[in-house]
């Protein structure tokens, strides 16, 4: 889990995107107010799968 963010961003250690490679990520959302509908990990906070490959 991370901290939280004062906007999105997303800083990737190097050498973790390489050449060839197919990713997919999905990103969870996260309420400071314990909101269950507004995050906390629930299936409502989560995003849609985003897949991408670099030639």
């Amino acid at each position: 889990m991370s901290s939280l963010l004062p906007e999105a961003e997303l800083t990737l250690p190097e050498n973790l995107i390489e050449q060839g490679g197919r990713y997919t990520w999905t990103i969870h959302a996260r309420d400071t107010n314990e909101d269950f509908r507004l995050g906390d990990f629930n299936h409502g906070s989560m995003s849609k799968p985003v897949s991408f490959s670099v030639q």
